[in-house]
């Protein structure tokens, strides 16, 4: 419930703050590859092509341009609820088991912990 709020919140403020035509960059590159399904500079980007291509085509409100940036705050909202789900998961772990993930001993400590629970080895010389 929580990542769906992010998630609406976030889309919300992409969508308010974004630009409304083409800006400078690639971006005119990129939308018009978009649009037709064309290959841009290399590398290409053809994850982005093809889900910027869907977008034009299944969302008719605005231009073009406008359609490929909510798809972009779409997939930026979605990031950063998949990302606090993350961090939230983590949390949830340390709790449940009670450790501290983050604790890390100190080496003059660890070091003498080390020597007592190992045996002690000797090495031999080689034969010759």
């Amino acid at each position: 419930v929580l990542a769906s709020v992010l998630f609406v919140g976030v889309l919300t403020v992409y969508i308010f703050t974004m630009h409304p035509s083409v800006s400078g960059g690639d971006n005119g590159e990129l939308l018009g590859c978009s649009c037709e399904l064309g290959v841009a500079h290399p590398p290409g980007y053809p994850t982005f092509t093809i889900l910027g291509w869907l977008f034009v085509q299944l969302l008719r409100v605005g231009s073009p341009a406008f359609r490929v940036a909510v798809m972009s705050a779409a997939f930026n909202a979605g990031a950063s609820a998949i990302l606090m789900l993350s961090i939230q998961r983590w949390f949830l772990l340390i709790y449940r088991t009670g450790t501290d993930l983050g604790a890390v001993r100190p080496s003059a400590q660890a070091s003498s912990e080390d020597s007592k629970t190992q045996p002690a080895t000797t090495t031999a010389a080689a034969a010759p």
